[in-house]
């Protein structure tokens, strides 16, 4: 028991500092902040809202976009005053996104006001954990790198070093028809 928590303990500080290192060296605040999160036995679930950072960081990647652009095209012209969709998508238009969330599912609502005004909030869902799956084709990274990572995590999150949790980001955009 001693031997185990010792070697929680260790694979917890080995992360934590590439978390700082990914941080200060490579720019990647939000998937730090999410390793970070992750290493404590008990964490709890984050929701972020729309005027946090990360929230930016997400409304301005290409699948955020995406959503954006495809709720327009579809309500354009029509005589709708409110509409929801849902649906999945990878927020991978950065090395920080993929490492943070990569494969989420998403709720897209928006309403329009009596001068034609959308106001179009989205909810990005995602647990955080190693998901081996998630990480057999990520641009810029070699299959070694791949493997190596998916190998790590997937044993710091067996011994508990790693914890998964929930994450809610918010998005808000309005637009006019």
């Amino acid at each position: 028991m001693q031997k185990a928590a010792i070697t929680k303990a260790v694979v917890r500080a080995s992360l934590a500092m590439a978390a700082e290192d990914a941080r200060t060296l490579l720019g990647y605040t939000t998937a730090s902040v999410c390793l970070e999160h992750s290493l404590q036995d008990n964490p709890v679930d984050v929701s972020i809202t729309s005027t946090d950072p990360i929230s930016t960081q997400v409304k301005n990647s290409s699948a955020c976009k995406e959503i954006i652009s495809e709720f327009k095209s579809y309500v354009k012209g029509k005589k709708l005053s409110a509409r929801t969709t849902s649906g999945s998508t990878a927020l991978n238009s950065s090395h920080d996104l993929t490492l943070a969330f990569n494969k989420v599912s998403y709720v897209a609502s928006g309403t329009k006001n009596s001068k034609g005004v959308w106001t179009l909030k989205i909810k990005f869902k995602d647990t955080y954990d190693f998901d081996c799956d998630k990480w057999t084709n990520v641009k810029g990274f070699r299959a070694a790198t791949i493997n190596g990572l998916n190998s790590y995590g997937k044993y710091a999150q067996s011994i508990g070093a790693v914890v998964p949790y929930k994450i809610q980001i918010e998005v808000r955009t309005t637009f006019s028809e």
